[in-house]
């Protein structure tokens, strides 16, 4: 399933953490939390982020 636009998911290829910023034809256009460059990523390589990733990425908050 590929996450929607504004989901936390990683790039499989690299293990990089993204937000999807665009849907594309066939795939997502992912920026880093720090806001960097953004990138391409196909369909079969994105996967929606876990909570514990984003714990470590500083994106999760415990209320």
């Amino acid at each position: 399933m590929t996450p929607r636009e504004g989901n936390w998911a990683v790039d499989t290829r690299n293990g990089q953490l993204g937000r999807v910023v665009k849907k594309r034809w066939r795939g997502v256009e992912l920026c880093p939390p720090d806001g960097g460059d953004a990138w391409d990523c196909p369909d079969d390589r994105v996967r929606i982020a876990t909570k514990s990733e984003l714990q470590k990425a500083g994106l999760w908050r415990s209320k």
